[in-house]
């Protein structure tokens, strides 16, 4: 399974491709409000499961551009509705919600910060401060939590 993203400022969105083994290629559009919340939620797992910080040589070889084929970029992206993560033995199940459509990847430790690298990179080249939006979600989190005690009281 080959996990692939470009952002596309048309639509200010990251079209997310995954290319598995045998079945046929799906795409969706991710907005940037998905994104950085799953960077947000991949770096929190990669912490709790001790992941170690790749290699200077693997996280460049993630910022290389990968080519682009026509007929891939011809296919109609299906809108995202949802991302999960769940833990699965020594790794986690990635899994896209579009519709009534699931599609879950498998990653295990390696996969995964590579996931969380890949993702970074891309927020980066899209021009989205992944620092900041987290800043901001860590911060919305906190203030919808200290909303929900004060009205519990």
């Amino acid at each position: 399974m080959t996990l692939k993203a470009r952002y596309d400022p048309k639509e200010d969105r990251m079209r997310l491709e995954l290319h598995p083994a045998a079945d046929p290629i799906q795409v969706f559009w991710v907005t940037r409000a998905q994104w950085l919340a799953l960077l947000q939620r991949l770096r929190a797992v990669t912490r709790q499961m001790g992941v170690e910080s790749q290699a200077a040589q693997a996280v460049e070889q993630l910022r290389r551009r990968p080519p682009r084929d026509p007929m891939v970029d011809a296919l109609p992206p299906a809108r995202l509705d949802g991302i999960r993560l769940r833990a699965q033995g020594d790794g986690v199940g990635l899994i896209l919600i579009a519709g009534d459509k699931t599609c879950a990847v498998e990653l295990k430790a390696s996969g995964l910060r590579q996931l969380e690298e890949m993702i970074a990179v891309q927020a980066e080249r899209a021009g989205w401060d992944p620092q900041a939006a987290l800043e901001r979600l860590q911060a919305g989190a906190m203030a919808s939590a200290a909303m929900q005690r004060a009205a519990g009281s």
